[in-house]
């Protein structure tokens, strides 16, 4: 072969190389709007779903303790129908930008939100479905934190800040955690009904 043919077929290799390496990354650059987008939804949707669902467990703690009361058409029951709806509409539109280990547990959460109404509406004893309800809410939560990232990105951030890391922040967490618990086990018993 003559050497034009060579310098001819070097030239087509690297232009099929160049137009392949650009294809990638026009590619890649395409997609990377796309899950930060995706990123901001899930954001977006585990929020909201926690905020809500600790509200319905407050409710839940008053129905138990018995300091509200879930009477057809009062203003309680009414905030719970409410809730309820809005953590059914999230839980659908999550079902579609989350991963499936976390869409599952909201289900779960939202079954156990209706044997705890079933439990309320049956006049049983509320302790057991509250702790389910409960421990659904923080499967949720926990889940929701794994999705997003949360500990590895707070671990990097508390290293740049603090040279303990975290054991500074989980002497905090605890106590805080502490006040939490106790402000909403005790919730109405130390008020007079």
């Amino acid at each position: 072969m003559e050497a034009t043919v060579w310098i001819s077929l070097a030239g087509l290799s690297a232009t099929v190389a160049a137009s392949g390496i650009g294809f990638y990354f026009s590619q890649k650059s395409q997609r990377s709007p796309l899950r930060q987008e995706l990123y901001k939804k899930q954001v977006e949707y585990l929020t909201e779903f926690v905020v809500l669902a600790t509200r319905l467990q407050m409710l839940a703690a008053g129905y138990k303790t018995e300091t509200m009361s879930f009477k057809n058409g009062s203003e309680a029951e009414q905030v719970w129908e409410s809730i309820a709806e809005q953590l059914r509409d999230i839980t659908q539109r999550a079902g579609l930008v989350l991963p499936a280990a976390a869409y599952s547990t909201m289900t779960a959460y939202r079954a156990a939100q209706h044997d705890f109404e079933d439990a309320l509406i049956a006049k049983k004893d509320l302790a057991q479905p509250l702790r389910t309800l409960t421990g659904a809410m923080s499967h949720v939560f926990m889940v929701g934190r794994e999705v997003l990232g949360a500990d590895n990105l707070s671990s990097e951030s508390i290293r740049l800040h603090s040279s303990k890391g975290y054991e500074n922040m989980n002497r905090i967490g605890a106590t805080a955690l502490g006040k939490v618990h106790e402000a909403l086990w005790n919730r109405g018993k130390t008020h007079p009904k």
